[in-house]
């Protein structure tokens, strides 16, 4: 495969333009993006981001669409690269591929070339990534991390004097739900770390300044994303951050805001730690309650949002005169959405990982939706030849396309809010029992910590 250095060293306007797109659509796909700490990507100088890896190839994305930071290269997996046409297409957007031993060992050498033009990024002040776990995962924790960014970071400053002002900034990010559209993603950009500030270290003993490098940038992205390292209970731990945290917030007398939630789940996983170190038996009794009072929760058909209780008879009444409303246009959406979305139904199904569900329906809709909406408005225009009728059908699209993403969501909690206020007192009387008594568990270990 030929690299295409010149154009990935330069700025692009193709991958300018190409890159907009991407970002508006990106911004429609996701119900909710919060971003923090923006603040601390430098400017005016070399940056290298590394992100943990929890979504395949939805990962880099995030990175463009709320960095801010110019034409970024990013490295990953060679064998993506094998057909020469998508390995094309990778690069017209800065992906180039790096070899790992079981693409085997004689396509390492080929990683110097790779190495070779991610230095040269680096020199012209351009920003880089690469996903320093090496690999995606499905479980929220932090992969050993590999040595190939210290080793970039440090043959770039070395060959340029340790002058080149290299920093890098971890990056934590969160998918409340890897696999569907409508969900929440939360990206967090730590403080910067200097490269320059381990040159002494270097120049004696520079295995020892690679691994602490490595060391420090994991340490760095843990408190900036989920890390449950407990992965022997790590469902467990999954669903008691969804029960508790409603409660843990009330505790440290924060808002119901994603990022106030993600401060409650850090505290929720540093109790459970604690408490599985100081006391296993307590520990896997809240386990089994917790595991007995999630299976009668599903039974019942109802969401944790909704076990709660936080909402009145009269706000779910509210919502359903909302929804009521909105059918027409969610009946709308599946209309006009519908044929686009369908393939992409089809394709994700031959992904055994769910984690490439979503970077299928994303991609394979930033390309089949702009021509069935298209399609659709030549249409409109040949057949009805009205401006104001085209115009109309064009607005449509967007409250359509956000009602196709999220309407299914918002039902779904509807009708859980509903079984949740004609049960809770008759079918759903033991489970909320339980759940109150996980909570004064719980209550009481964050207690006995303070």
């Amino acid at each position: 495969m030929k690299i295409l250095r010149n154009y990935i060293v330069n700025y692009s306007w193709f991958y300018a333009i190409i890159w907009w797109p991407i970002t508006i659509a990106f911004y429609f796909f996701y119900r909710k993006i919060i971003v923090q700490g923006k603040e601390n990507i430098p400017k005016s100088t070399p940056v290298m981001f590394t992100p943990n890896h929890q979504n395949a190839a939805i990962d880099p994305y995030v990175l463009v669409a709320t960095a801010s930071a110019g034409q970024i290269l990013f490295l990953s997996r060679a064998d993506i690269f094998a057909k020469p046409l998508l390995a094309k297409i990778l690069q017209l957007i800065k992906i180039l591929p790096i070899f790992r031993e079981r693409d085997g060992t004689d396509s390492l050498q080929k990683n110097n070339e790779i190495f070779n033009i991610a230095i040269e990024v680096l020199e012209r002040k351009q920003t880089f990534c690469t996903f320093p776990e090496a690999k995606h995962h499905n479980k929220r924790f932090l992969l050993p991390l590999k040595k190939g960014i210290p080793r970039i970071a440090f043959s770039a400053e070395e060959k340029n004097d340790f002058k080149l002002g290299i920093q890098i900034v971890p990056v934590g990010i969160y998918y409340d739900q890897y696999a569907n559209s409508g969900g929440i993603l939360h990206v967090i950009y730590g403080a910067p770390i200097k490269v320059s500030d381990y040159a002494v270290m270097y120049n004696e003993n520079q295995p020892k300044a690679i691994l602490t490098l490595r060391n420090d940038i994991a340490a760095s992205i843990k408190p900036l994303m989920i890390d449950i390292q407990n992965q022997e209970y790590n469902e467990f731990y999954e669903e008691l951050r969804y029960i508790y945290n409603n409660k843990m917030r009330q505790t440290l007398n924060l808002k119901n805001k994603q990022a106030d939630r993600f401060v409650a789940d850090k505290k929720i996983i540093e109790i459970l730690d604690k408490i599985f170190l100081d006391n296993e038996k307590e520990f896997l009794g809240l386990k089994n309650k917790t595991e007995e009072y999630c299976s009668m929760r599903n039974r019942a058909g109802i969401l944790e949002i909704s076990a709660e209780g936080s909402m009145s008879a009269l706000e779910v009444f509210g919502n359903s005169l909302l929804m009521l409303i909105l059918t027409p246009v969610y009946l709308y959406s599946w209309l006009v959405n519908f044929i686009p979305w369908l393939p992409s139904f089809f394709l994700k199904k031959k992904f055994e990982d769910p984690q490439f569900h979503s970077s299928v329906k994303f991609i394979l809709g930033l390309i089949l939706f702009p021509i069935f909406y298209g399609t659709l408005l030549l249409t409109t225009g040949l057949v009805f030849k009205s401006w104001l009728l085209l115009l109309l059908v064009f607005l449509s699209f967007f409250p359509a396309i956000i009602m196709f993403v999220n309407g299914k969501v918002w039902y779904r909690k509807l009708l859980s809010d509903w079984k949740f206020l004609l049960y809770r007192k008759s079918k759903l009387a033991s489970c909320l029992k339980l759940r109150d008594e996980i909570i004064k568990i719980m209550d009481g270990f964050f207690s006995s910590i303070l």
